[in-house]
């Protein structure tokens, strides 16, 4: 089981709507987002209850994209 706080998780949320959208600013297939979230809270895992800011998950999406 995933454990993460509800403040992290609404963070996720925002970083989700933030990120995946098109050239045109429209959101992309639903499909994508979930993998996107689902990406991002795994992420999290070993943080346990500890908060991730929106900045803390934006660091973590460069450095998917640096790999």
């Amino acid at each position: 089981m995933l454990a993460i706080s509800y403040l992290t998780l609404s963070n996720i949320y925002q970083v989700v709507d933030e990120f995946c959208i098109d050239a045109k600013g429209k959101p992309l297939p639903l499909e994508s987002r979930v993998r996107f979230f689902q990406l991002l809270c795994v992420s999290m895992k070993g943080r346990g209850s500890n908060d991730a800011s929106l900045d803390v998950l934006r660091e973590e999406l460069s450095r998917f994209a640096v790999t």
